[in-house]
């Protein structure tokens, strides 16, 4: 009996619904487009809901325990599975290290990679309390458990980044399993401003209409590089800088804009439902990460004309042409990123970028993302 004549039951599993989220937006778009392919229902496991009531889905709310980080995260983990033993679902697709989950979206990358990336980074002592943490090593546990479970049948990748380090540190796991599927964008939701509009964002967010402004987005700015990039802004003193996302220690980042004079040209805009007007009021997006497998925000930022400036630990670099549509720098490489910025100093290879980065967001449509998506839930279901 083919699938099509009943009605599939799949279950999402996503620790906590942001608005801001980048990994949300992606399950939120690939569900709208699965369901209007085959009859759906489906159940989203979480422990925090945003959004209130969700005409699409069914909300299981498991509850937050736990004293300490690890704990707490473990007893998530413990929670999901669960839920999914009581209940018969066709399909699950985890979004989080949940062992037994049919298919894993690896977007958040590898946690084991990070770890490392951070160790090589830290000083001793720093690296010894990184190892030994309850939490780190609670979800390398997870990880391991997740990708050598038998229930795995598939692993989504948003980057050849993370698929190859997935295979670096989970080599039991067949290649064949695990498919890059690049994340997609809504055209017409993110488009070039125009001058004008240009002009008049920039002096919304409190600068002048002509100064050359570089836009940063995402929460966790440790890990996305924000102290390289003001370290090359104090560097590159024509430049303003817009910050959008949250951070614990967002003091600790205002008193470092202090010490290196550039205070005056920096705003810090913390979390926005909608963004867009800061990709209005930008000439650049800079997101020099020390590690992400592939943030949403470069395609948006493309899409709306800005040229991505990135690093090579970021997944984004896979579809940027150094001098075309941007530029990739060695992460944590600030003296690199201020030449670069210096040379974006001019207005006409700003727009050569902005240009080229729209036509290369035109090749990541949401419908070639769905139509990879759609394809493979359906040969997991012909399966069963």
């Amino acid at each position: 009996v083919s699938f099509y004549m009943h009605r599939t039951r799949l279950a999402i599993i996503r620790k906590s619904y942001r608005p801001d989220g980048g990994a949300e937006r992606i399950i939120e778009r690939m569900l709208s487009q699965l369901q209007s392919r085959f009859p759906l229902e489906i159940s989203l496991l979480t422990q925090e809901w945003a959004s209130g009531h969700s005409p699409t889905m069914e909300i299981i709310t498991l509850p937050k325990h736990g004293l300490t980080r690890g704990r707490r995260f473990t007893n998530f983990i413990k929670d999901s599975r669960a839920v999914l033993l009581q209940q018969d679902f066709d399909l699950v697709q985890s979004h989080e290290r949940v062992p037994g989950s049919q298919i894993y979206r690896a977007g958040d990358g590898v946690h084991k990679e990070w770890i490392d990336i951070r160790c090589r980074q830290s000083a001793p002592l720093k690296r010894l309390a990184l190892r030994a943490s309850p939490f780190h090593r609670a979800v390398i546990n997870a990880e391991k458990a997740l990708f050598s479970h038998p229930q795995l049948e598939h692993v989504v990748c948003n980057s050849l980044q993370v698929k190859e380090e997935i295979l670096l540190h989970y080599p039991q796991l067949s290649p064949s399993r695990i498919q890059v599927i690049y994340n997609g964008i809504e055209l017409d939701e993110f488009l070039p401003a125009s001058t004008r509009q240009r002009r008049l964002a920039k002096t919304r967010l409190g600068f002048a209409a002509d100064d050359p402004v570089l836009l940063s987005v995402g929460s966790g700015f440790y890990r996305k590089g924000i102290g390289t990039t003001l370290r090359a802004l104090a560097a590159a003193p024509s430049w303003r800088l817009a910050i959008v996302g949250k951070e614990k220690q967002q003091k600790s980042y205002q008193r470092l804009c202090r010490k290196l004079g550039v205070a005056e040209r920096v705003r810090f805009a913390g979390v926005q439902g909608d963004v867009r007007p800061y990709y209005a009021a930008a000439d650049l997006l800079v997101h020099p990460a020390l590690y992400d497998p592939f943030p949403n925000v470069a395609l948006e930022a493309m899409a709306s004309g800005l040229g991505v400036v990135t690093s090579d630990k970021c997944g984004a670099s896979e579809i940027i042409a150094p001098g075309v549509n941007g530029f990739v720098i060695p992460a944590g490489d600030h003296l690199r990123l201020a030449a670069t910025l210096q040379e974006c100093s001019d207005p006409g290879l700003l727009q050569k970028l902005g240009g080229n980065a729209r036509q290369t967001a035109a090749e990541y449509p949401l419908e070639r993302m769905s139509e990879a998506l759609v394809s493979l839930y359906t040969s997991l279901l012909d399966k069963q």
